[in-house]
């Protein structure tokens, strides 16, 4: 057992610095993936992360800012208070392909329009990022998440500031309404998190907060420009739709109801 675990220390150490002594070719695309929401509270948010991705090189890797330990004590309250500690996580696409579609949640894909250069040192930053020192960070619900992180990468990368433009029909949102868009109004979930975050969570959002949720990092990337004025995206792409589903909420056990018939027993 110790062997092994001396092994596979001794395989990843030499992996991660061989990653960093890649030169990418001029065939590299880097793009942004945006995973669409899941079935559990921690999944309902969705997700974003890097593609990395290189045929003559035969590299192919997604990067995101969203790993933690499920099994951490107080989860639940803990991520609505944003109080737990994140990874960057690397991997295999194809194993990040499989985990999601198996999970029937939307893949979708929006290539950059970088330089080699810019590519180059987003490739760098993530790995420099993921190396163990660096690996963890303080998640904060809305300010520096796996969405977030995705967005500041990208203006730190590149050359020049990025223009990040309001998508048409953007409707001014408290941060408070923005949550409810993913977990609805009468659920536990929006429920916890509305005693967990309080008050502070009705102010008005900037357009730049909205991208604190991962299908608005879709949605502004769409429109943002680089500093020559040409949009960040070169194309777009959705890589997996999710499959309908015949669930149904049960009204019965949400909160307004369970809240009411507890009102009514007390009263009586």
């Amino acid at each position: 057992m110790k062997l092994k675990l001396l092994s596979f220390i001794f395989l990843f150490t030499i992996t991660s610095t061989f990653a960093q002594q890649f030169q990418l070719s001029d065939e590299a695309e880097i793009s942004v993936l945006t995973i669409g929401p899941g079935e559990s509270l921690n999944d309902a948010f969705g997700h974003n992360g890097f593609r990395i991705k290189d045929t003559n090189l035969e590299i192919d890797v997604v990067y995101g800012y969203g790993e933690y330990d499920f099994d951490a004590p107080n989860f639940y309250l803990k991520f609505a208070q944003g109080k737990l500690n994140y990874l960057i996580s690397r991997h295999n696409f194809d194993r990040f392909f499989y985990a999601y579609t198996n999970a029937n949640r939307t893949i979708e894909e929006q290539v950059l329009n970088l330089s080699r250069e810019e590519k180059q040192n987003v490739f760098n930053f993530l790995e420099n990022n993921y190396k163990p020192e660096n690996r963890r960070y303080l998640y904060d619900f809305f300010y520096d998440n796996c969405a977030t992180r995705i967005r500041d990468v990208a203006q730190t990368t590149t050359k020049g500031d990025l223009k990040f433009i309001s998508p048409e029909h953007l409707e001014p949102k408290t941060f408070r309404e923005l949550i409810h868009e993913q977990v609805g109004l009468n659920t536990w979930g929006s429920f916890g998190i509305d005693i967990a975050l309080g008050s502070v969570i009705d102010r008005q959002a900037s357009a730049k907060e909205f991208m604190f949720l991962p299908k608005y990092i879709h949605a502004f990337f769409e429109t943002t420009e680089t500093s020559t004025s040409e949009p960040l995206v070169k194309n777009a792409t959705v890589l997996y739709q999710k499959q309908g589903t015949n669930a149904a909420s049960n009204i019965l056990f949400s909160p307004l109801v369970v809240i009411g018939l507890l009102a009514i027993l007390f009263y009586l």
